[in-house]
């Protein structure tokens, strides 16, 4: 993204705290339309969606 000519702004591991509350976001990335909030995870195995949008891990053998 460091070499995208795209108009967008990419932050990385943001810390919000809020009086008592605390949150962590992997992603924000700013565009002139919109705010995308991403989070990350490093899992095994394939993702399958199936018809109504439900998410399962799959592990092959």
């Amino acid at each position: 993204m460091q070499t995208s000519f795209l108009p967008i702004l990419c932050l990385h591991n943001i810390r919000v705290e809020y009086r008592d509350y605390s949150a962590q976001f992997d992603f924000v990335v700013i565009t002139n339309k919109c705010i995308f909030v991403l989070e990350t995870k490093t899992m095994l195995g394939d993702i399958i969606i199936d018809s109504y949008g439900n998410f399962t891990r799959v592990f092959r053998n």
